[in-house]
């Protein structure tokens, strides 16, 4: 009696199930620049769609095609009003490349050999990202700003927050990790300070 019942249970929670799939991965291609991959797992949901419940893509998109039509230019307004702050999100990715940079350079310099020459000062022309070197990448935020959005709020939404919160209260967090070292730090001025004095008096 409940057979036909647990079978369509069975197969609503395979076709749910089936979805997850299919957008996890074009989400996954999304993100690792992969976007003509990405419409493969699309493709093959919208064969599932209408072998499994005869629900015609085309077929639908043919019979409403200025409802289709209007979401089509609003779906790519949203993809480049995306691109626009992914864009800005990976200039300000390679500005910080660039001061890391800059400090390791910086390091290198000040602890390396007097006799070595300085290691020359990277020029920052080369982490300014141009558009038309980056196709890719728009195609992506662009025609598959959903799926970026996705790995966005998921993942880089909580690293920026992360980020936030330590530059916020870095000075907190550096304050309790030294209550830990404040006795050497004490030794080390006391060192400093009879080094000085000593010096004084031989001279």
């Amino acid at each position: 009696m409940f057979e036909p019942i647990v079978a369509l249970f069975a197969l609503g929670i395979l076709a749910w199930l089936a979805i997850f799939f299919i957008l996890a991965v074009a989400i996954i291609l999304a993100e690792f620049e992969k976007p003509e991959f990405a419409f493969f797992p699309l493709v093959i949901g919208a064969v599932a769609l209408w072998f499994f419940h005869g629900v015609n893509v085309i077929t639908f998109a043919w019979a409403n095609l200025t409802l289709v039509l209007v979401y089509a230019v609003c779906y790519i307004l949203v993809g480049i009003l995306w691109s626009m702050f992914k864009w800005d999100r990976y200039g300000a990715e390679n500005r910080k490349k660039y001061n890391i940079e800059i400090e390791r350079v910086a390091r290198w310099n000040v602890n390396k050999d007097p006799q070595t020459p300085n290691y020359p000062i990277p020029k920052y022309e080369q982490y300014v990202p141009i558009a038309l070197q980056n196709k890719r990448k728009f195609m992506t935020w662009i025609v598959l700003w959903w799926a970026s959005m996705f790995w966005y709020v998921f993942s880089d939404l909580i690293t920026d927050f992360v980020d936030f919160v330590v530059r916020r209260l870095g000075k907190i967090y550096d304050a309790i990790a030294w209550r830990h070292f404040k006795d050497l730090k004490v030794d080390k001025d006391t060192q400093v300070a009879q080094a000085a004095s000593d010096s004084s008096v031989k001279t």
